[in-house]
């Protein structure tokens, strides 16, 4: 049985994945909501920042290219209203020197697509380990 105090800590924290791709949302999703936490879902950059600004979340997870509002617009803005929001990009198309450049934004971790569900778990679980 796992430890009590950890599982509540994980059902306290709310995590948004804001990615176009349905299926990565799912995916990543059903993973975090099996890790006992919170999951809410944004498939454009526009619903992401209407979510974030209207419910409080722990992390977000950003995909980089987005249609109507790309990641680093996303991250730019959220970098200025909410910089204590913790954001983990990832990104299939853009990595490299776009992954560096979203740290340089403010990213606490960048991931590139594809990425298993466990590295994503992981991530979630130390980036939340620093609150």
């Amino acid at each position: 049985m796992g430890n009590p105090q950890r599982a509540q800590e994980r059902a306290q924290a709310r995590i948004l994945i804001a990615d176009d791709d349905r299926q990565v949302r799912r995916l990543f999703a059903e993973t975090l909501i099996s890790e006992g936490y919170e999951v809410l879902e944004a498939p454009t950059g526009k619903k992401a920042l209407d979510t974030l600004r209207s419910t409080v979340c722990d992390i977000l997870i950003l995909d980089l290219s987005m249609p109507d509002q790309d990641g680093f617009d996303v991250l730019r803005e959220l970098r200025y209203e909410m910089p204590e929001l913790k954001i983990v990009v990832i990104s299939g198309y853009m990595q490299g020197a776009f992954l560096e450049a979203a740290s340089f934004l403010g990213a606490m971790e960048t991931l590139g697509k594809p990425t298993t569900p466990k590295i994503l778990a992981e991530t979630v679980r130390r980036i939340l380990a620093q609150r």
